[in-house]
């Protein structure tokens, strides 16, 4: 597994992120590593691209939308990006529903979310903790 950044490293490594998130990550990691060709023709890690927000920075990110902003579940430590550039859309579609497929989340929502916030294509996913964090659907 890479990380964009060393505080995206730092953020994984520090006991705050939701352990069934963590989970679901490294299996994603672990699968591709062992399954999944990428446009390169190679089988490698996944980059994580975000894990904490501050309040600010989604707000940043939502361009002054707080009602948006204030429904991200990165700032309660229950969401984590994956960059997918690496991947064929085929293989984006088949990732996210073999996520969804084996792992539920609270409620009625998908636990991986293959979106565009703004800040290009990739996989959002997320844990809910039924009470704190908004859940995208």
């Amino acid at each position: 597994m890479r990380f964009k950044s060393d505080r995206i490293e730092k953020e994984w490594g520090s006991g705050k992120l939701d352990k069934r998130l963590q989970f679901i990550v490294i299996f994603l990691d672990w699968y591709c590593r062992n399954f999944v060709t990428r446009i390169d023709g190679t089988k490698q890690d996944i980059q994580v691209t975000c894990i904490y927000r501050t309040p600010q920075e989604n707000l940043a990110i939502y361009k002054g939308d707080k009602k948006q902003a204030d429904k991200s579940p990165h700032p309660y430590w229950r969401g984590v990006d994956i960059g997918v550039n690496a991947f064929s859309l085929d293989t984006r579609a088949q990732l996210r529903d073999l996520i969804n497929k084996h792992f539920k989340n609270i409620g009625k929502a998908k636990v991986c979310v293959w979106h565009n916030v703004g800040l290009g294509d990739h996989f959002h996913i997320q844990v809910g903790s039924g009470q704190y964090s908004y859940i995208y659907k």
